[in-house]
């Protein structure tokens, strides 16, 4: 099986910050996103997974569609009513130019191969000052530098295609983020930084920790788990 055809069929790709999660439940920083883009817009959510964000914005108001790349999730998001297409984002996004309001992307942008080709369609798509609503591990994050100085590997980093945490075929921190949002025609309003599900030790105090590094990831967010972004289109 080739890495195209595993990405497509394979449902148990973990989702960045869902640690342990199952399936279909919202994580954090979903959950946060979609805190973000609020009530009474077009949305459409790229990597919609199996749909489970999408009703959250259509509960909000919101007129949400979604794309997905593998097949077995956008048949189970579209068994339940959901307006998702099965689509391949390395090609670009089926929709017409200046169409919506917001674009979200959870834990997308770092799995696409030419992500300022990407960021492009996505300014395509939206309207005029619409919102870009993203969100990508961040390579500089704390516990990162920690495995480093063990020696260990980096986290939602394999070593091959059927590697489920070896998804990411680019790597991010906010140098890069605002880099990239620069060349694509966005600008940066805000990042903000939060802890993935998996920050916990070895004793399992998740909660402890996770407690602690809310605070200092609102302080400092270059260094937390993941890095939630929120850019604006401009036009010169």
């Amino acid at each position: 099986m080739n890495s195209k055809t595993f990405l497509q069929e394979n449902t148990l790709v973990p989702l960045a910050g869902q640690g342990s999660a199952t399936l279909g439940e919202l994580n954090d920083t979903q959950i946060f996103m979609c805190q973000e883009v609020g009530r009474g817009k077009r949305v459409v959510d790229l990597g919609c997974g199996d749909g489970r964000m999408l009703e959250r914005l259509n509960e909000q108001c919101n007129e949400a569609f979604g794309v997905e790349y593998n097949r077995r999730l956008v048949s189970q998001a579209q068994q339940r009513g959901l307006r998702v297409r099965n689509f391949d984002l390395n090609e670009g996004i089926p929709f017409e130019d200046e169409y919506f309001d917001c674009v979200v992307a959870s834990d997308v942008v770092d799995s696409i191969f030419d992500s300022r080709f990407m960021f492009e369609e996505v300014h395509r798509i939206l309207r005029r000052r619409g919102i870009f609503l993203f969100s990508v591990p961040n390579l500089n994050s704390l516990s990162n530098r920690i495995q480093m100085i063990r020696g260990s590997y980096l986290k939602r980093a394999g070593g091959f295609p059927e590697d489920t945490d070896g998804m990411r075929v680019r790597f991010f921190n906010t140098q890069k983020i605002y880099e990239l949002c620069r060349f694509s025609g966005f600008h940066v309003h805000q990042i903000w930084g939060l802890p993935s599900a998996e920050s916990s030790d070895a004793q399992g105090n998740r909660d402890v920790l996770r407690s602690i590094a809310r605070p200092l990831y609102r302080w400092r967010p270059e260094v937390a788990d993941i890095l939630v972004v929120r850019a604006r289109r401009i036009d010169v």
